[in-house]
C-alpha cells in the first residue's frame, strides 16, 4: 500500500487521543492517571490492559501486548501500518493526504521486514516483562535505575539463552503473526545463517533489548546489551 507522508503521520498520532481510539474496541475505566480494561488480545477476565492518556500508550500486562495508537488498530483490526493511520484518523475525523504511489513498491518489499521486527519486539517484551526467564535481564534493568514505566514506554525485552527460540516462534505459522521465512528473519537483522550453511540460528541470546524507532514509530533495528560478564562483545546490532 502507498506510503503516506511521515509529518501527516505525526500530525494524526498527535492530534487523535488513544483512549477515544480504544475506546471504539475496548470498556474502559478511569483509575488513577490511566484507563483499564479487559485485554482484547487474551481471554481476559481480570482486568489487565492499561492505556495512559498522558504517554499516549498502551500495555497489557499478561500478554504482554502494547504499543502506541498505530501498533494499537494494526493489531485488532489485523491490518497495515498504512490502513492503521487512515482508520485512527477515521475515528479522530481528520483527513488523511494521499500518498505518494511512487513508494508503494518499496513499501511493501519493507513491511514483511518490519511485521517480522515487530513480532520480535513483542516477544523480548513479553519474556521480559511476563516470563521468569527474563528475570535476570529485568533485575539488570531495575539495578540501573530503569522502572517498570520505562520499560513499558521503550517496549524494552530480553532474548533468550536458546539458540533458536526467536527463530522457531517467528517461523512458525500457529504464532499469531508469524509464519515468516528465514529469509525475511535474516534480512530483517534477527537471525544468522550458520557458517557450515545449514540452517540459522538467533542474533540476540542471553540479552536485554533495546528496540530502535523510526518517526514512525515503527521498529527498524534492536541494539542489545550481554548480560553475561564473559561476553566479549557488550552490544551488537540488528
Amino acid at each position: 500500500m502507498p506510503r503516506i507522508p511521515e509529518e501527516a503521520i505525526d500530525r494524526i498520532r498527535d492530534s487523535v487521543d488513544i483512549v477515544d481510539v480504544v475506546s471504539e474496541y475496548v470498556q474502559l475505566t478511569a483509575r488513577g492517571r490511566n484507563h483499564v480494561g479487559l485485554c482484547p488480545f487474551h481471554d481476559d477476565h481480570d482486568p489487565s490492559f492499561n492505556v495512559s492518556q498522558e504517554k499516549q500508550i498502551y500495555k497489557c500486562f499478561v500478554c504482554g501486548a502494547g504499543g502506541n495508537v498505530y501498533t494499537f488498530v494494526r493489531e485488532i483490526e489485523g491490518i497495515s501500518f498504512v490502513e492503521s493511520v487512515r482508520k485512527v484518523a477515521e475515528i479522530g475525523g481528520l483527513p488523511v493526504p494521499e500518498p505518494d504511489k511512487r513508494m508503494k513498491a518499496k513499501e511493501e518489499a519493507f513491511d514483511p521486514l518490519y511485521q517480522s521486527m515487530d513480532l520480535a519486539r513483542k516477544y523480548f517484551n513479553h519474556l521480559l516483562t511476563v516470563k521468569s526467564e527474563g528475570r535476570d535481564a529485568l533485575d539488570y534493568l531495575k539495578g540501573r535505575g530503569v522502572d517498570n514505566a520505562t520499560i513499558e514506554a521503550f517496549s524494552l525485552g530480553y532474548a533468550p539463552k536458546a539458540w533458536d527460540h526467536l527463530l522457531r516462534v517467528a517461523t512458525s505459522p500457529k504464532r499469531r503473526g508469524g509464519g515468516f521465512s528465514p529469509e525475511i528473519l535474516e534480512k530483517a537483522g534477527l537471525i544468522l545463517a550458520r557458517n557450515s550453511g545449514n540452517g540459522y540460528y538467533d542474533r540476540f541470546r542471553h540479552r536485554v533489548v533495546f528496540p530502535i524507532r523510526a518517526h514512525t514509530g515503527r521498529v527498524v533495528a534492536f541494539s542489545a546489551r550481554a548480560l553475561d560478564a564473559n561476553e566479549q562483545a557488550k552490544y551488537i546490532n540488528s
